[in-house]
């Protein structure tokens, strides 16, 4: 008996499918197909679950009236599926019709009803005269119609079953009647008419019976016999936020994924970690697989000179999607081989379903506020504590740099950069299916405004998705046209025209004017700062994007024989992108050169092709298995062009004419690189008796990547599973519904890193004067060879158990993992006489371990629904070993930078820095404080006690991957209304606050800064404990990351609330279902976080270290949502 999920919206309950199934006689499938059975003291759903197996007959049972936990016996040796039902039900009341590959399972005792006998004014049990006919849909969440669902007027006999479409008609006598509406494995629902005589009703999936279809790479499974660690979210998860791209939904709703927005601005693209990170310098990012393609992480572009690529999931329309899978397991994730390491992200879009056409409109429209902006100093407070400062003798502060008066009541620079924004979305999809056939058309429209001036993201999307079923062949397409368009603001630190206009505005003086002279749009320039006039900026530089991409990926499944098919997958991904940069005169750089422009284009285009053979058997005995082998080729092109010019005869015409500039000044630059992925996949699954699973798993990968030495990596996983629900201690339990505990242990590998590393690379060196005077030009490599690399090897060990009790009313998972990343890609260091510094090669180890929880629960089951889920995760990262040594002491070589540090034993990248003890105070003993130290300066740390404060005095102050993060939702519903909350939490992370860093030690004397410092700075009269005088900040060296500035980045954040009402329909016939939702997004931030996102970091970057660095600020956004059906 098939007890999918998607099976479960397909049942029928019997009377109706028996009218159907009378009108039809049984072809060619039935007659042809052979089976063979050998099952004893079996309950008969397991018999009716091993012929839907090994065959591709499905089953419909109306469980309710039909025992299918009846214990039998069965065997049979290639037989015809008619021979067997003969056996499964004689001298029972149990009979069968059979229609090609369905089987309708009924009771005797029911009677065949024609609903087309039906007339207005009869009834169903035609006991009486009604007065009023009452036509409505019976859908589910998703829009699917409900066939076969049962429609009774309460308190009567009176009830009939909608049709294949859904849909239903019924005869009542009071127009306030209550109409009671259930289908099997949904909730039942009462509706009452209140005079209405169209309705339409959606019907939620209830949690007892359910055994969802599980996406796992190049397959599916049942969850209830799944081994692997796999998150899944549905559409219906997905929907109450206002995301913009896939990776913004995932953040809360999966155990162990942190997503972290590198920029809060329209198109920004995410930073996602599974699990922790592995890697110091390849990839840390997970694998993407669209429909069975796998997708490259890289956008077209590589972000030109202001370091802000695009983001490629943003060419994925969010509306389309139907299910994301999270696999994180080496037994998920080891059929990915050397691509698996970092988590695979399955995305599966929408597909149509038989019946009649679907036509859906979603409508959205959002407004965007900013919630906060760094608050710094006034004008008059700028001008008030700077002098004040130079007059207390601040250090590298001259007379020259005394704040003059305040022009036109100064400049809130801020204020004048940002805006209050708006976004549309309008998507229109037709879906449908006939005769084996389906269909899924969707466009989609979108566009946002950002809340930084000049910046936009605008998304025109088109897909196709098709499927077709014969009895021996099946076929499918999808795809998808996208065009994005994205005007960048650069948000980065950096001086000139590399800074941006976010920066600007929060390090420009506040005490000038906008324009030097308005007339003539001539800005205002600073002689004290090496910083653009924000508004010259945001007016003077263009970043223009624009994206094509076509991804498409299509199959053809053969089956050979019931249990054999043969599949044949091909897919490709092409983008093509440009982006138009240009400086006009109102800049400082752009006056100066004339005019810059450049014009960067890329093309990244990867195919697919692979071929597998499937075989799916009941071997008898209780044994079953499921056998999959096949071979996958992949190749990957980027080449890029980059074209700049400077000094223009005109500036009107910008990237459109760059060949009016100084022919001199032109500079070009193309690339092209390539790699391929050959691989062989091979995969095992066997059960036996419904309670013991085992899954074996085998890739091997060989990658262009790789060295010469090393072409090939073999990935293997093993996995185990027991069903203790199904033992005999178990099986009559009341308790438990389902109880497994699964195992798994398995390698994956990191081939993220990077392209033609093994190889020597040569450039152009100087000229050399040869014997005549001639001179010639030289060659010599940079890097040497190293045919030994290969890829990052991680080995996983993962213990889990699933639960579900109660009837459904509480299910769950939990995991313990344990992640071992070896062979680290790193540069070596290697003697000088070799001529090189450094080879990359494999070394080090890190781990990451922690536990993952998920709880479901069904709290209140009636008309007022209420259902929880809570996922928390917690993940310990740590330097286990860098391979580079002991040093003298006999530690550990470790491996300073200026912000982090790789030591064995901590955190990767864990923040460096100096702790601070307090503030000195006058009366203080300054006998051992380091020379030049005075009151009012801050007191370090002196670590190593000899009495001066230098890099050797420097800790660990914290780490910037978190330790601990949950995720709450919570969903009400009651009649119409409909109400979503969604929470989460990370903790245990630090964050290293470079705005703040730039108060205590700024480049100039005339930046602007944070006002709390400064306003509650040390003085003789405020001897603060907390803050420095800022007189003598740089007297004991520039110690901008130290314990204060590296904060605490813990947070809880109420990221969504959804309200929906699904609006009562009466005469418009033409319009099945209506739906408004408001939704509110970002709506508080609970930290101790002195930055105004702690969630953002404008490096998280490969090696996951992250600071905040006047980041391009988070909005607050309300959205008005409209869903129609018709």
């Amino acid at each position: 008996m098939c007890t999918l999920k998607w099976d479960l919206k397909m049942k029928l309950t019997a009377l109706f499918v028996l009218v159907c199934m009378l009108q039809i006689n049984a072809t060619t499938y039935s007659q042809k197909t052979r089976i063979s059975l050998d099952m004893n003291n079996v309950q008969l759903s397991e018999v009716l679950n091993r012929i839907e197996t090994i065959s591709e007959f499905k089953f419909f049972v109306d469980t309710q009236k039909i025992d299918v936990k009846r214990e039998i016996d069965i065997k049979a040796d290639k037989e015809k599926i008619f021979d067997i039902l003969d056996k499964l039900f004689r001298g029972t009341n149990i009979t069968y019709e059979v229609y090609n590959k369905q089987i309708l399972l009924k009771r005797v005792d029911l009677k065949p009803v024609d609903l087309k006998s039906i007339g207005p004014d009869q009834s169903y049990s035609e006991s009486k005269n009604y007065q009023q006919v009452i036509t409505g849909t019976i859908t589910d969440e998703n829009g699917t119609p409900l066939p076969g669902a049962n429609i009774l007027e309460k308190g009567t006999t009176n009830g009939t079953q909608a049709d294949f479409d859904g849909n239903f008609s019924i005869s009542v006598e009071d127009e306030n009647a209550l109409l009671v509406v259930s289908y099997v494995g949904f909730g039942t629902k009462e509706i009452p008419l209140n005079g209405q005589t169209l309705i339409s009703v959606t019907l939620e999936e209830s949690a007892a019976g359910l055994d969802e279809v599980v996406l796992v790479g190049y397959g599916t499974v049942k969850k209830s016999d799944l081994t692997g660690a796999v998150t899944s979210l549905s559409s219906e998860d997905l929907n109450d936020n206002v995301a913009v791209n896939v990776t913004q939904q995932l953040q809360g709703r999966a155990a162990g994924v942190q997503v972290f927005q590198n920029s809060n601005q329209p198109g920004g693209s995410s930073t996602i970690q599974i699990r922790g990170i592995g890697s110091i310098s390849a990839g840390n990012a997970p694998l993407f697989v669209v429909d069975g393609l796998p997708i490259s992480n890289d956008g077209a572009l590589a972000g030109g000179n202001i370091g802000l690529a695009p983001n490629p999931l943003n060419t994925i329309n969010p509306n389309d999607i139907k299910s994301i899978e999270v696999l994180k397991d080496a037994s998920a994730t080891a059929i990915y081989g050397s691509r698996g390491a970092n988590g695979v992200i399955l995305i599966t879009t929408k597909s149509g379903r038989q019946g009649k056409l679907k036509v859906s409109y979603q409508g959205k429209t959002s407004a965007f506020s900013i919630i906060s902006t760094p608050d710094i100093l006034t004008a008059e407070e700028y001008q008030t504590n700077l002098n004040a400062l130079l007059d207390a003798g601040a250090v590298n502060a001259t007379e020259a740099e005394r704040v003059g008066d305040i022009v036109d009541g100064g400049t809130t620079w801020q204020d004048l950069l940002f805006k209050s924004a708006v976004s549309q979305e309008h998507n229109i999809s037709f879906s449908g299916g006939k005769d084996k056939n389906t269909h899924y058309t969707s466009i989609g429209f979108f566009s946002q405004e950002g809340v930084v001036k000049r910046s936009k993201l605008e998304r025109f999307s088109l897909r196709t998705n098709l499927t077709s079923e014969s009895d021996n062949f099946k076929f499918g397409l999808n795809s998808t046209v996208t065009y994005t368009l994205q005007d960048i603001v650069g948000a980065g630190a950096g001086v000139n025209n590399d800074s941006g206009p976010v920066n600007s505005a929060f390090f420009y003086d506040p005490t000038v004017p906008v324009y030097e002279n308005e007339e003539t749009n001539e800005f205002f320039v600073s002689p004290f700062m090496n910083i653009e006039n924000p508004i010259a900026l945001s007016e003077g530089r263009t970043v223009d994007d624009a994206t094509f991409r076509l991804l498409a990926s299509t199959y053809g499944e053969y089956f050979i024989t019931p249990a054999l098919s043969a599949k044949l997958n091909l897919g490709f991904d092409y983008q093509n992108s440009r982006r138009d940069q240009f400086l006009n005169d109102f800049t400082q750089a752009g006056f100066a050169l004339g005019g810059e422009g450049n014009v960067f284009t890329g093309i990244n285009f990867n195919y697919l092709a692979e071929a597998t053979l499937n075989y799916n058997k009941e071997l008898g005995n209780g044994h079953a298995l499921n056998l999959l082998g096949g071979i996958s080729t992949q190749k990957f092109f980027f080449q890029s062009a980059n074209l700049g010019a400077q000094n223009f005869l005109s500036l009107a015409t910008e990237t459109d004419n760059l060949q009016s500039g100084d022919p001199l000044l032109n500079t070009v630059a193309t690339s092209r690189v390539e790699n391929s992925l050959l691989s062989y996949i091979g995969r095992a699954n066997y059960s036996f008796s419904d309670k013991y699973l085992i899954t074996g798993t085998l890739r091997v990968d060989g990658s262009s990547r790789f060295g010469e030495n090393n072409k090939y990596g073999y990935f293997p996983s093993m996995a185990l599973g027991w069903k203790l629900h199904n033992e005999e201690f178990l099986k009559n339990s009341n308790f438990f519904d389902q109880l497994k505990f699964r195992a798994s242990y398995g390698q994956t590998g990191n081939q993220d890193i990077g392209n033609f590393l093994s190889l020597t690379t040569i450039s152009s060196g100087g000229n050399v004067v040869i014997p005549g005077g001639a001179q010639i030009g030289t060659a010599q490599p940079t890097r040497i060879a190293n045919p030994d690399l290969k890829w990052e090897t991680t080995t996983q060990f993962d213990i889990g158990l699933d639960w579900s009790i109660w009837n459904g009313r509480l299910s769950g998972t939990a995991d313990y993992y344990n992640r071992l990343t070896s062979d680290l890609l790193y540069n070596l260091p290697i003697p000088s006489q070799t001529g090189f510094t450094s080879v990359v090669t494999n070394i080090g180890e890190v781990e990451n371990k922690g536990f993952e929880v998920l709880l479901e629960t069904a709290n209140l089951t009636g008309d007022f629904k209420w259902n929880t889920s809570f996922n928390f995760a917690t993940v310990k990262n740590k330097v286990l070993d860098l391979g580079l040594g002991e040093n003298e002491e006999g530690e550990p070589i470790e491996v300073q930078g200026g912000s982090s540090i790789l030591r064995p034993g901590e955190t990767m990248n864990a923040y460096f820095g100096y702790e601070i003890l307090g503030v000195w105070q006058e009366g203080d003993d300054f006998t051992d404080a380091p020379a030049g130290v005075q009151p009012g300066d801050w007191k370090y740390n002196d670590v190593n006690g000899d009495n001066a404060i230098t890099v050797n005095d420097r800790k660990v102050l914290g780490n910037s991957i978190p330790g601990f993060s949950w995720g709450l939702t919570n969903t009400f519903s009651y009649k119409n209304l409909s109400l979503a909350v969604n929470v989460f939490g990370v903790h245990d992370v630090q964050l290293f606050n470079t705005s703040l860093s730039t108060t205590y030690f700024p480049i100039n004397f005339r930046r602007n800064r944070l006002s709390e410092p400064i306003l509650n700075r040390w003085t003789p009269d405020n001897p603060t404990n907390k803050y420095p005088s800022f007189l003598n900040n740089t007297g004991q060296g520039n110690n901008g990351v130290n314990s204060s500035t590296v904060e605490d980045a813990g947070y809880v954040r109420l990221q969504s609330l959804t309200l929906g009402y699904n609006i009562p329909l009466k005469e418009t016939s033409f319009i099945s279902a209506m739906n408004v939702r408001l939704i509110g997004e970002n709506l508080h931030t609970w930290t101790n976080y002195s930055g105004n996102d702690p969630g953002l970091s404008v490096n998280a970057g490969n090696t996951g270290f992250r600071q905040d660095y006047v980041a391009y600020p988070l909005s607050r956004i309300f959205s008005l949502n409209l869903t129609v059906d018709f």
